[in-house]
């Protein structure tokens, strides 16, 4: 298990203007893909879901949600209700944590 503190790059992204939920999504995705937390990111629209994959524990899976979470409030992305969802690899059918994304 790789520790995730490339999720810190969250924070040297520049602030951006608001864009759509989706639009957020694919941002969202982003981040996870160029931290190396995650190759594996799902936006669905018709969902209203982020779904990420993490080989992680679910203590950390429910820290990552919530500095996620929070980090796209900080710049001002809205997502409309959304939900990000974390899951392991070899668990895919129940996530280890779920949050928010407002």
């Amino acid at each position: 298990m790789r520790p995730l503190v490339p999720l810190a790059l969250l924070l040297t992204l520049p602030l951006t203007a608001a864009a759509d939920g989706l639009t957020n999504a694919y941002f969202l995705c982003d981040i996870f893909a160029k931290t190396g937390v995650s190759t594996e990111c799902l936006a669905s629209h018709g969902l209203s879901t982020v779904d990420v994959i993490i080989n992680t524990s679910e203590a950390e899976a429910r820290n990552v949600c919530s500095v996620m979470a929070k980090g796209m409030i900080d710049r001002k992305r809205s997502f409309g209700g959304w939900q990000l969802r974390i899951f392991a690899p070899e668990h895919a059918e129940e996530p280890l944590a779920v949050c928010l994304l407002k």
